[in-house]
C-alpha cells in the first residue's frame, strides 16, 4: 500500500471536480490491481476446481 499525501490551498466549498477526478483514479488502479492478482497463473502442483476430473459425485 502506498502512502496518499495532499498538498494544497484550503478553498470552501471544496473542488468537487478535483476529488471526483481523485476518486475515479484511485477506484481504477485499485480495479486494475485486482484484476491483475485473479489473472496470476495458479502455483504449480495446485489442483484446478472446475477441472472434471476433480469434481466429485453427491452419491
Amino acid at each position: 500500500m502506498r502512502n496518499v499525501v495532499v498538498r494544497g490551498v484550503r478553498r470552501d466549498p471544496p473542488d468537487m471536480r478535483k476529488l471526483a477526478r481523485v476518486v475515479a483514479s484511485l477506484a481504477a488502479d485499485l480495479a486494475q490491481t485486482e484484476a491483475s492478482e485473479q489473472t496470476l497463473p495458479a502455483e504449480p502442483g495446485t489442483a484446478d476446481a472446475s477441472h472434471p476430473d476433480h469434481c466429485r459425485d453427491a452419491a
